[in-house]
């Protein structure tokens, strides 16, 4: 809240103008003016500016010191800073400084190199990998596939089971010769397992156990089981006898 000069109020109280004085400035600020506004207008409404002026001296007006502030110490361009005696100066520096002056180093130590023994013993090689491992167990590569012709097999001909047989039993050898086939049949099938491994693994799981005899199977006997019944039935016939004669309770 603004307030009034007590050099004013003294002047209006003693003119017996306070009450009106009072009275304008509550008007004022009933027309919306603000604490200070409503005060300097009544005051150029009972006073002139150099009443005004008399009355109210005016502030003295206080310099502010300005701050000093600290000089900053020069470098010396020419300077050395310690620990940068071994940096050599900026090409963009254009200061005049003299170029710093560098300590000398110590000299290297020469150290004779002295030869070792080189040691017989072998390095541990790295562990083999399974391709590595699996072409080390692998069969010594096979003879390529040599073409025939049919002087070569002499009229030899055999059945096929006995071709299958001859194939599965050489297929495998190093040294064979169109001399040792018994078929040209036994040597197509040969020479296309070499050249083929997928022929060759068809060869082993369909062909070969086709024409395979069973182990039970011995010279020109079948194997539809007649051999088992004929044996069966003599069995039984001895049973029949056994009983007739009364040896069997």
């Amino acid at each position: 809240m603004a307030i009034t000069h007590p050099n004013i109020k003294a002047s209006l109280m003693a003119d017996g103008r306070w009450g009106d004085f009072v009275s304008k400035r509550e008007d004022y600020r009933v027309l919306g003016m603000g604490p200070t506004a409503a005060l300097e207008r009544v005051y150029s409404d009972f006073f002139s500016v150099e009443e005004l002026s008399e009355m109210i001296p005016p502030k003295p007006v206080r310099i502010k010191k300005a701050k000093k502030v600290p000089k900053r110490p020069t470098l010396d361009p020419s300077a050395v800073v310690p620990g940068m005696e071994d940096i050599p100066p900026h090409p963009w520096d254009t200061s005049k400084r003299s170029a710093p002056i560098s300590k000398p180093k110590p000299p290297k130590k020469v150290v004779e190199a002295v030869s070792k023994p080189k040691s017989t013993e072998k390095a541990p090689s790295a562990p083999k990998t399974h391709k590595q491992i699996r072409e080390q167990n692998q069969h010594p590569k096979i003879a390529s596939v040599v073409k025939a012709s049919l002087a070569d097999f002499d009229g030899r001909e055999c059945s096929m089971e006995t071709c299958v047989e001859w194939v599965g039993k050489h297929l495998h050898i190093c040294d064979v010769d169109v001399g040792m086939c018994p078929d040209p049949t036994a040597w197509s099938l040969y020479q296309q397992c070499l050249s083929s491994p997928v022929f060759a693994q068809d060869f082993w799981k369909n062909l070969y156990p086709k024409y395979k005899k069973p182990d039970g199977d011995r010279g020109d006997e079948t194997v539809d089981g007649s051999v088992t019944i004929a044996h069966l039935k003599e069995l039984k016939a001895m049973r029949d006898r056994a009983i007739e004669a009364g040896n069997v309770r």
